[in-house]
């Protein structure tokens, strides 16, 4: 019996001696314009109870961290966030890791700089979200904002309408830069015709999001627009489907312009953008519509006319004052097949009109127009507090 004890310990405590094998994770934290060391900064491993604060020396030490890959983050009220993503852990990897830090005149948290790759996941938030940045925006095939959303997890579009989680249509926030472009009465909106070039990111929020979107009683689609460059630069896409024997006789065109503005010593900046989509798409139509709001005949030159714009401008009166002009526009000319329950609520807003379909010309012609102009202060008063104005 003795020997059956011994026999089992002897095979069990390798595995236990493994299973115990922790690592000690260490550093020195310092200011990146000066050199000097930073007591008091944190330093976490985000999702783990793992963690440490800098003593007097800059000097940080994280014991009994096991084997794993983690997302290391620093912080300290006064610099901008430091996230090193992807920091693995294991007998090979370099254990001691120094960071210097920036200077920054924002609240804590609003700066963060990555080291690495952004995350997939997020384990800390409590919201089901996909954010989408300006890099996968441009490698995917879309022509629009709309086209982007419709692909995202758990949205379906139908009837020209985006459903999120199973919701209704009107139930769901849309957010350009901040603030709503909804119908406050309706809650619909026709004004989500912004251009892929003019798009910085984009979050789609389907679930567990916070209070500030409490009107939302389905899905948050913000949109961040993209702001001037240092340098002045453009961009020109033009898109066409009449190369081949069968097309709807469609083009797009893109045009979008960003740098900074003349005398202002780099502290002002501006991106401007335009889209025209001009398609007859596969149903028949009029071939002589006529909008009474929106310059006639002269913008109507296909069955369906999408145009939208975009300026936008920002003054850094300092590292913490900033002022953000925004005007956007859109206008939609066509005969309404595809129009939602907002754009026309009578019972077949979705259907062809059949009645005219030998007559079109005397069936009506749709113009949807949509503005937006916007203003926004940010005012940070101190390292810990800041306000905004819209």
């Amino acid at each position: 019996m003795r020997a059956v004890k011994l026999a089992f310990l002897i095979i069990l405590f390798p595995a236990i001696v493994l299973a115990q094998k922790t690592y000690t994770l260490q550093g020195k934290i310092t200011d990146a314009q000066n050199g000097e060391a930073l007591p008091g900064a944190n330093v976490m491993l985000k999702g783990t109870y793992y963690g440490a604060a800098t003593d007097v020396s800059g000097n940080y030490r994280i014991p009994g961290v096991k084997e794993g890959t983690y997302n290391l983050e620093i912080s300290l009220i006064g610099y901008k966030v430091i996230q090193r993503t992807a920091l693995v852990v294991n007998d090979t990897s370099h254990l001691t890791n120094d960071f210097k830090l920036q200077s920054s005149a924002l609240t804590l948290g609003t700066d963060i700089v990555v080291i690495g790759e952004k995350p997939l996941l997020d384990i800390e938030s409590t919201e089901s979200k996909k954010t989408i940045g300006s890099k996968e925006i441009e490698a995917s095939v879309i022509e629009n904002v709309t086209d982007l959303i419709r692909n995202q997890p758990g949205v379906v579009a139908e009837k020209n309408e985006i459903h999120i989680r199973g919701g209704r249509a009107y139930e769901n926030s849309y957010l350009i830069d901040g603030l709503s472009i909804q119908d406050p009465f309706s809650g619909g909106t026709s004004g989500l015709m912004l251009s892929a070039n003019s798009i910085e990111e984009v979050e789609v929020l389907t679930g567990g999001f916070n209070a500030e979107y409490g009107q939302s009683m389905s899905g948050v689609i913000e949109v961040k627009t993209k702001r001037g460059s240092e340098k002045l630069k453009g961009q020109f896409t033009y898109k066409t489907d009449k190369i081949g024997i069968s097309n709807d006789n469609s083009d797009v065109g893109e045009l979008s312009l960003s740098g900074p503005i003349p005398f202002t010593g780099k502290k002002g900046s501006f991106f401007v953008s335009g889209y025209a989509l001009l398609s007859d798409t596969y149903l028949p139509h009029s071939h002589d519509l006529y909008s009474s709001i929106f310059g006639g005949s002269k913008y109507a030159l296909r069955g369906s006319n999408n145009y939208s714009g975009l300026f936008k401008g920002i003054w850094e009166f300092s590292p913490t004052k900033k002022l953000v002009f925004s005007i956007s526009g859109s206008a939609n000319i066509d005969q309404g097949f595809s129009a939602n329950e907002f754009e026309n609520p009578t019972p077949d807003f979705n259907s062809y009109p059949f009645q005219y379909q030998y007559d079109l010309n005397n069936y009506n012609t749709q113009t949807r127009i949509s503005n937006q102009t916007s203003f926004t202060w940010t005012h940070t008063t101190s390292p810990s507090f800041f306000y905004e104005m819209r």
